[in-house]
């Protein structure tokens, strides 16, 4: 029986941590139609509503979208609640956790030290950081293999503890990463054995790594860096490593924990230090499209959508994925946290930036893709239409699918 439940546990895990590249999914749509009314309409608060409104409170109690618009213009749309009991709201300093997102400010990090001649992005980790207990195949691993998560490295060590633990998330929504400790990831590290064949493996653990990098290096903690070189640097008022002061946001069930129902509250995460440069980051939706901008052409951390492992969908950038639609490109990243979900997409080329976080665990993102899409169409549409002039204007939107008189009162 004792057996059977280990077999059990390695089956459930192992299927839940490989499905989390591959079950989240990012939605578009099939046809340049929603985009091309857009376009005639230019109302994006409707756009907005018309993606987001309808998932509060079917898919999560409560959501933000954030929008950078090429003009530098913010704009925030919320709803449903920050927590249920109480009726609060959310705006665009609350802080969530923000999971894996805290992979995009760990490889700014890095940028930071690469700008500075720290060190190279082709630099050995071994060079860098005194690790006795780590083998010569982890010391061999450059920073870049493992920023894009071409190292090898599974999302992170499994073991017995784990795997209970696991078990128990599954039930009542605990963290089950709450074991991987510093003694932990240094004993998997020091029999880490790099696979053959080089191509992307998400992982947390290769993370880990670079968080120890930054702060052996450096000198500094994560958290000191983390004020020092972005938040102060760019204004970011609600970012820290684990809780913001100020009234947290409550978290939710929804497509995990499996064995609860949804909308149920779920227990806050605590992620050891180890972990911190993964997935400890807080933020808020003004916070992380700030951020975001610092990677469009000419930001401090634009080298970091550099494609390193090229591919039509989930190229592999430092820390972000790509996706390829014909002669445009939208970087991502997506986290989840017991109780949260968090999209943070933007399109170079148009200069735009989506923003959105959900206090429920979801899987699938309605809004994330679609916008940012719908976004870049609507600019080519208009674009075009200023550049050919009051005379061809008229017939460049019925090209795009627009009547004369539509395009005279949108346009």
């Amino acid at each position: 029986m004792k057996n059977f439940l280990h077999r059990f546990a390695l089956a459930a895990i192992v299927a839940f941590l490989v499905s989390c590249g591959h079950l989240s999914r990012l939605d578009i749509d099939p046809d340049a139609a929603a985009a091309r009314a857009f376009a005639l309409h230019g109302d994006l608060r409707q756009e907005v509503d018309g993606l987001a409104a309808s998932l509060v409170p079917e898919t999560t109690p409560g959501l933000i979208v954030g929008v950078l618009e090429a003009n530098g213009r913010m704009s925030f749309f919320s709803y449903g609640f920050a927590e249920l009991a109480t009726g609060r709201k959310i705006d665009a300093d609350t802080p969530f956790p923000v999971g894996s997102l805290s992979k995009g400010f760990t490889a700014a990090l890095l940028q930071r030290a690469v700008a500075r001649g720290d060190f190279r992005w082709d630099s050995q980790v071994g060079q860098i950081v005194t690790a006795p207990t780590w083998n010569d195949e982890v010391r061999k691993l450059s920073l870049n293999e493992l920023a894009s998560h071409l190292s090898g490295m599974p999302r992170q060590p499994w073991n017995l503890r784990i795997f209970g633990d696991f078990l128990l998330f599954l039930v009542d929504g605990e963290n089950f990463y709450q074991s991987l400790d510093r003694d932990c990831v240094e004993k998997w590290l020091a029999d880490f054995s790099r696979p053959a064949k080089s191509e992307p493996v998400y992982s947390n653990l290769g993370y880990a790594v670079l968080g120890r990098v930054i702060e052996e290096s450096s000198g500094k903690s994560l958290d000191a860096l983390l004020a020092d070189e972005i938040c102060r640097p760019l204004g970011l008022t609600s970012s820290a490593y684990g809780r913001v002061a100020g009234d947290p946001v409550q978290g939710y069930s929804g497509d995990q924990p499996k064995f609860m129902a949804c909308c149920k509250p779920v227990p806050p995460w605590d992620f050891p230090e180890a972990m911190k440069s993964s997935a400890a980051l807080h933020s808020s939706a003004r916070d992380l499209l700030i951020f975001a901008r610092e990677h469009f052409p000419g930001g401090a951390f634009a080298d970091n959508l550099q494609v390193q492992f090229p591919r039509p969908q989930e190229a592999m950038a430092r820390a972000w994925c790509v996706d390829s639609f014909g002669d445009d490109r939208l970087c991502y990243q997506v986290g989840f946290v017991s109780g949260f979900s968090a999209y943070l997409g933007l399109d170079a080329k148009h200069r735009n930036a989506v923003v959105v976080l959900q206090n429920s665990f979801n899987w699938q993102d309605q809004v994330g893709h679609r916008l940012l899409l719908r976004l870049a169409r609507r600019d080519e549409i208009l674009n075009a239409a200023h550049r050919d002039g009051p005379r061809q204007r008229g017939s460049r939107c019925e090209k795009a699918g627009l009547g004369r008189g539509e395009a005279a009162e949108g346009l």
